[in-house]
């Protein structure tokens, strides 16, 4: 088998358009290559912006649950202070009720019970009265008449005065 002149050219021209056609591939490979880089990079960089606009979606969704919950929370304290004041008003009117309904049954005790305790005075001031006569009674040194004459003070003053004389001798 002889090499002509025809199948070196032959021979070179294949060695080029193999050469070509290996850097047409490693260029397509390359390109492909850039491609899917740059695919994947977009396909990041979708995914980012998908993230941050979850992120975004998230924190306002909590900011809005968040200020929600303020605003019930803050309602239904609101609500429970002004049940306790109105309940508080309710206990303190019952109280003042009650403690007038009591000053007036007082009061009106006290009124039918006053002529009671006037004549219960009167006999107190009585009764102190015959306590005192009863002391100056029990006492030897005292005279008690029952008329305020000045004769009948004398002739009993007389009676004493010689009835001790009298003891005194015998």
């Amino acid at each position: 088998m002889e090499v002509t002149r025809e199948d070196e050219k032959r021979l070179v021209l294949l060695q080029v358009q193999h050469k070509n056609l290996q850097a047409g591939a490693r260029k397509e490979v390359a390109l492909v290559a850039a491609n899917g880089r740059v695919l994947v990079d977009h396909i990041r960089a979708e995914t980012q912006k998908e993230k941050t606009q979850l992120d975004v979606e998230k924190a306002e969704l909590l900011t809005q649950m968040k200020v929600d919950a303020d605003y019930k929370a803050a309602r239904i304290e609101a609500e429970t202070d002004k049940y306790c004041t109105e309940k508080r008003a309710e206990a303190d009117l019952i109280s003042m009720k009650n403690l007038a309904q009591g000053k007036s049954l007082v009061a009106e005790a006290e009124g039918v019970i006053a002529p009671q305790m006037r004549e219960k005075r009167k006999f107190d001031t009585k009764k102190l009265g015959v306590g005192v006569y009863k002391s100056l009674a029990q006492n030897d040194q005292v005279l008690i008449t029952g008329e305020s004459d000045d004769r009948v003070k004398n002739m009993m003053l007389t009676e004493a005065v010689v009835g001790d004389h009298g003891k005194a001798q015998a």
